[in-house]
């Protein structure tokens, strides 16, 4: 929300190698982890809202570029959400996210081949 200076955020936790081996078996009765050693993990069941620091860093992966995202600023990234991520590389990027003190710093897309 541009306007309203604020994000919500559907966070997920990522984790590679001994740390997702450990959070499957224990998220699945001790299933095993098959394949590559990474795993998602989304414990919040609804989205949260955080303030925005504006001054903070937001980057998106132009469509017509690869790999490194852009830095676009607040408003560029808020444009770019509003807009459903036209001219923006994949059509639901994820980003990774960083919140300190209760409000949004930084927003990155990942690229994922």
């Amino acid at each position: 929300d541009l306007v309203g200076g604020t994000m919500t955020v559907d966070g997920v936790e990522v984790m590679e190698g001994m740390e997702a081996v450990l959070a499957y078996l224990a998220d699945t009765d001790g299933a095993q982890l098959e394949g590559s050693q990474v795993y998602v993990r989304n414990a919040r069941s609804t989205p949260t809202e955080f303030a925005v620091d504006a001054a903070g860093s937001f980057a998106v992966i132009p469509a017509d570029a690869c790999c490194d995202p852009l830095e676009v600023g607040w408003s560029g990234f808020a444009a770019a959400v509003d807009a459903g991520f036209e001219g923006v590389w994949g059509n639901n990027p994820p980003f990774e996210v960083t919140i300190d003190g209760g409000a949004v710093t930084s927003a990155r897309q990942i690229h994922i081949p």
